[in-house]
């Protein structure tokens, strides 16, 4: 009988884009939550988005079936669609989009005011702009 190869439970598969390290020296929770919304954006979120490998725009205004969104980012497959997006609003080169918010802020606070509430904002976002994915 032939012995199968079985992987120690502690195996994890290996994070992609070199992941495991960037995270180290970037991700430290007690440092983005005294952050602001905006800070951490610039500081984290941005350049994850990068290490990730999504061409981006961010803050971009957008109008789709009339209404208006100013989505955080915007995620295209490439940076030729980056200069696209800027310059025709076509809602169609977005790929997925990515909201943040403040580091302690619930994302859901039942209420259905899309102004406070970050969970009916990202509804709203993914019916009207068409993206096929949503990060956050």
């Amino acid at each position: 009988m032939a012995s199968s190869a079985r992987r120690p439970r502690s195996w994890t598969p290996p994070l992609p884009y070199g992941l495991k390290g960037w995270l180290a020296a970037h991700f430290d929770p007690t440092s983005l939550a005294e952050r602001s919304e905006a800070q951490l954006e610039d500081k984290f979120i941005g350049p994850l988005l990068t290490q990730l490998g999504w061409a981006k725009v961010n803050q971009e205004v957008i109008t789709v079936q009339g209404k208006q969104a100013k989505l955080h980012w915007c995620q295209m497959l490439g940076p030729e669609h980056e200069q696209a997006l800027l310059q025709t609003k076509d809602h169609a080169l977005i790929t997925a989009i990515c909201e943040s918010c403040d580091w302690d802020k619930k994302l859901d606070t039942g209420k259905a005011d899309r102004s406070t509430n970050p969970h009916r904002q990202l509804q709203d976002y993914l019916s009207t702009s068409c993206a096929r994915a949503l990060v956050f």
